[in-house]
């Protein structure tokens, strides 16, 4: 979620279309990084949503990304702007849930507060995802 981070992967981004909602998922540190620690996952789950941030990129740098996204697969969904209430397709990642006890290093959840503040998630999901990091 954080553009930044995103930017020192795959160069300048296209277009930032900012927040989005996906629904009938939930968020989890489910899957483990090569560091043995928790990253950012989602599961099919009804009734839940996941929020994140859309960016467009072009076809070069969706490439670049994926070396990154090592053990998710990539996965069509339709999200939903909160704010101008515009369905977008868009592709995330996914993984196989490997246990429900990984917590992330700090750096990493630190990428997620920052994505998350600058795209103004409210508190309360922010607040959530402090939670399950253990924080």
């Amino acid at each position: 979620m954080d553009r930044d981070r995103l930017e020192e992967r795959v160069g300048t981004v296209v277009e930032d279309l900012g927040h989005a909602i996906l629904d009938g998922y939930s968020h989890s540190f489910s899957h483990r990084g090569r560091d043995g620690s928790g990253k950012g996952n989602i599961e099919p789950h009804d009734g839940d949503r996941v929020r994140g941030v859309l960016y467009r990129l072009t076809q070069e740098q969706a490439e670049l990304l994926d070396p990154y996204e090592g053990g998710y697969d990539m996965l069509q969904v339709s999200v939903t702007s909160p704010v101008t209430k515009q369905d977008w397709l868009a592709y995330t990642y996914m993984a196989p849930k490997d246990t429900d006890e990984l917590l992330p290093r700090d750096f990493y959840l630190e990428h997620y507060l920052r994505g998350m503040q600058a795209n103004r998630f409210p508190q309360s999901y922010i607040d959530s995802i402090r939670r399950q990091a253990g924080r």
